[in-house]
């Protein structure tokens, strides 16, 4: 019996040792989060922003009203849809005129002085204005005048003007025709559905997107630019330009001062030639919808910078 004890003593003293020796598994590791991939540096990179320009149109004048008489004030309307066209572009600010810029399409080209007082009153850069050349019907007979094709012509001229400078940018001469049920009725509000639906309203779909395209290529070119509406003898100056043009602080701009060389024609004096003078930079350091509050860089003369003087974003632009 003590033989047993003791043997049973030594098999516990064993276990226990066994016990205390075994490895104890270590607890599992958290998960570690996966590696990010890097990300490519173009899509760092936000799009480029694109300051909206101002573009006003004038009233359309039409050669002549008697051929248009079915359709609905076609030259206010004209332009107006020409406007919306370039507005969903997100490129433009638009202005509409009621006014025509002139009463006949034969007169000579708008003087500088009529452009910038446009420009004053609508707060625009450039000026669009325009001419119903011809609507007219014409009437093809075949067979021996048994059977009448009549088909309706639609031409127009379109001119482009800068406002600061008098240019005239561009002019383009459209035309189209319709070969059937050439009237449209004034019961078809212009640039509506129903309108469009017609032949003819299908012809001035397609010259309105016609000249959509060419005004934004003609002004491609054309950079930004915004006038200078006040100058403070702290070196503040105001701009004509806001949010609504996409002018954030921090935008950098050059300022140019406009010169006009005169020259002599009998006793008055007329204005031929503008140049511009580069001034300095600003850069905006407050921004409204429709204006902004800039600062004159140190290197730029306060007492040459005056209202009226133009600053562009196609020397300095920066954030």
């Amino acid at each position: 019996m003590k033989h047993l004890i003791t043997l049973l003593t030594s098999v516990l003293l064993i276990s226990s040792v066994f016990a205390q020796n075994a490895t104890i598994p270590a607890p599992a590791a958290a998960p570690q989060p996966a590696a990010e991939m890097p990300v490519p540096a173009s899509d760092y990179r936000l799009p480029e922003r694109k300051f909206k320009k101002k573009i006003l149109a004038t009233a359309f004048t039409v050669g002549k009203n008697v051929q248009i008489d079915d359709i609905d004030e076609v030259g206010q309307n004209f332009p107006k849809e020409l406007l919306h066209r370039l507005h969903v572009t997100q490129g433009f600010l638009t202005r509409m005129s009621p006014n025509l810029l002139s009463f006949n399409y034969e007169v000579d080209a708008p003087s500088t002085q009529l452009l910038r007082q446009l420009g004053t009153q609508y707060d625009s850069q450039f000026v669009i204005s325009g001419t119903i050349l011809d609507a007219s019907v014409i009437t093809e007979k075949k067979y021996w005048g048994l059977i009448e094709n009549k088909k309706r012509h639609l031409t127009l001229q379109i001119e482009l003007h800068d406002v600061a400078s008098g240019v005239l940018l561009a002019r383009h001469k459209l035309s189209q025709i319709a070969d059937k049920d050439i009237t449209v009725g004034k019961d078809k509000p212009f640039a509506s559905t129903v309108f469009f639906a017609t032949p003819y309203g299908k012809v001035f779909d397609q010259l309105l997107e016609q000249a959509t395209t060419m005004i934004i290529k003609d002004l491609e070119a054309s950079s930004f630019y915004a006038k200078i509406t006040q100058v403070g003898p702290d070196g503040e100056v105001m701009l004509d330009a806001g949010s609504n043009s996409a002018v954030l602080p921090g935008d950098v701009f050059a300022i140019f001062g406009r010169q006009t060389n005169l020259s002599a024609k009998g006793m008055a004096h007329v204005a031929t030639e503008h140049q511009e003078r580069r001034l300095g930079t600003l850069a905006v350091i407050k921004s409204q919808s429709s204006s902004s509050m800039a600062e004159l860089s140190a290197d730029t003369k306060i007492s040459e910078v005056k209202v009226g003087d133009i600053v562009r974003a196609d020397t300095v632009v920066g954030r």
